[in-house]
């Protein structure tokens, strides 16, 4: 069916949103429980995870791009607080958030990341 890419296409476009799991539910028209397990099915990994790692690689991009400061950037990619921002994103990126403003070499300018 259509419902995923138009799901994805949603959630890509509000991650900085205070999106529920009841809210995506509605948005597909599945009840809470069938719309988790349906979602992880399709993609692999539950909705909240997915959206956190869509909040996570658009934070990283700020990290490096931007000089706004670590709350500006969770705020703005969807996260409610700095530290649970900050252990989200030490789970997923291996080192801390703090960690990519403390190393000149990341804004040296160089594209290798994309």
């Amino acid at each position: 069916s259509s419902l995923l890419p138009k799901l994805l296409t949603h959630l890509h476009s509000h991650y900085s949103e205070p999106l529920t799991l009841q809210e995506l539910a509605d948005y597909s028209g599945f009840s809470k429980t069938h719309f988790c397990r349906w979602f992880k099915k399709q993609v692999g990994e539950s909705p909240m995870d997915y959206l956190n790692t869509i909040r996570l690689q658009k934070a990283s991009q700020l990290l490096h791009q931007t000089r706004l400061t670590l709350l500006d950037i969770a705020l703005c990619c969807g996260f409610q607080s700095l530290n649970y921002f900050s252990r989200k994103f030490k789970e997923y990126f291996g080192y801390p958030p703090s960690s990519v403003r403390l190393s000149p070499s990341d804004h040296s300018g160089n594209s290798q990341n994309p």
